[in-house]
């Protein structure tokens, strides 16, 4: 038996701390009721709406073991933990929506099949972490980047789940979390703003041969637009080599790129690995609102076999204001900027893969930009 253990409210010592708020403290009273009392095995009941009206507010763990399906839209109470295990899979039919609100707990494997536009959400206490296995995702892209499984369409079901979480929540963003050593081949998703993604050790393969794959469409596409959000060891490869092999023409350059933050406002970025694109890593928006970028900091990490490695490009002046940019791998001058590209507005786009270019934005003028420890 396997339930998802939570920290104790302490102020132990070298114990983890929580902070004692109220949504903490439900959470705990909760869980606390939950542990105590009774199993419920989902062979007893014909569907997981059955399920949630038989047992009703009782506390209690329902256990999926085998198949089960929800029928029309049901919400699962915070009374009641789910937990899945011997290959248990609830399938949710289209057109409806499963809620859970009790504590989450599965293997690192598929147990959640969607069918059509069904859609499984979780409320604010559920997972402390979210996992695209979930949904069906596996890290098992081959050598060449040519076969392993399509987890576009698991990706983006984890990232959008991982989005609904949020917005419930007052106190914290959510996380996505990758497992180290995977490599998940995909065409293009996108990470909405507040959903932190944990990637370290592990990166994203461009599906070169997937039916949703684009050379016009950034690969990964990130709203940063709120703050304290995390991106960790980031890794977007264009195949799992990381060299540009399937033939990244410039012509693309504008458009073929690794990954693309539409803001990027009082965020952390720990680039583990970007390489084989036209563009790897573009910062761009329209210098206001939610496509601002301030207050953050981006430690680039190691960037190859790109045409360029950063490019910094926004519609208005001034877009950019106090991003620190520390730049330890594809350093070519003496001050942290090297490698990236900056823009204002139309300029020369004769783009060579020449590390340290910047091109002066609006009022800036290159000693402005250039800088021991860069504030735009």
């Amino acid at each position: 038996m396997r339930i998802r253990q939570y920290p104790a409210i302490t102020t132990m010592t070298g114990a983890e701390a929580i902070p004692v708020d109220q949504d903490n403290v439900t959470k705990h009273l909760l869980l606390s009721q939950i542990r105590g009392s009774g199993f419920f095995y989902s062979s007893g009941y014909a569907s997981l709406d059955a399920a949630v009206t038989a047992i009703g507010a009782t506390p209690g763990t329902l256990l999926i073991h085998a198949a089960l399906a929800s029928v029309g839209n049901v919400t699962v109470p915070t009374t009641l933990a789910v937990q899945f295990t011997g290959g248990g899979m609830l399938t949710v039919p289209t057109g409806t929506t499963t809620t859970i609100n009790g504590p989450f707990d599965a293997p690192l494997e598929q147990v959640l099949t969607l069918q059509g536009t069904g859609v499984v959400n979780f409320g604010k206490f559920a997972v402390p972490l979210f996992r695209p296995e979930w949904w069906g995702a596996k890290g098992d892209c081959n050598s060449t980047g040519t076969s392993g499984t399509d987890n576009t369409l698991p990706l983006q079901q984890c990232f959008t789940a991982a989005k609904v979480t949020r917005d419930l929540t007052v106190v914290q963003n959510t996380l996505v979390k990758l497992v180290p050593g995977s490599k998940y081949r995909t065409a293009a998703v996108s990470l909405a703003a507040g959903v932190s993604f944990d990637s370290e050790g592990a990166g994203l393969i461009a599906g070169v041969n997937l039916g949703g794959f684009s050379l016009s469409t950034p690969l990964l596409t990130i709203d940063g637009s709120i703050a304290d959000t995390y991106y960790k060891g980031l890794t977007v490869e264009s195949s799992p080599t990381g060299a540009n092999t399937h033939g990244f023409a410039v012509a693309y350059w504008e458009t073929n790129i690794g990954v693309r933050f539409t803001a990027f406002l009082g965020c952390n970025l720990t680039v583990g690995h970007i390489a084989g694109w036209c563009i790897g890593l573009q910062f761009t928006g329209g210098g206001g609102g939610s496509g601002v970028m301030s207050y953050s900091r981006a430690y680039v990490g190691k960037f190859d076999s790109n045409k360029i490695n950063i490019d910094i490009r926004t519609t208005a002046i001034n877009f950019c204001n106090e991003c620190n940019f520390r730049d330890t791998q594809i350093q070519s001058t003496s001050n942290d900027c090297g490698g990236i590209e900056i823009w204002n507005a139309d300029q020369d786009m004769n783009c060579a893969p020449v590390p340290g270019r910047i091109i002066s934005a609006g009022d800036k003028s290159i000693g402005d930009l250039l800088r021991s420890k860069p504030s735009f």
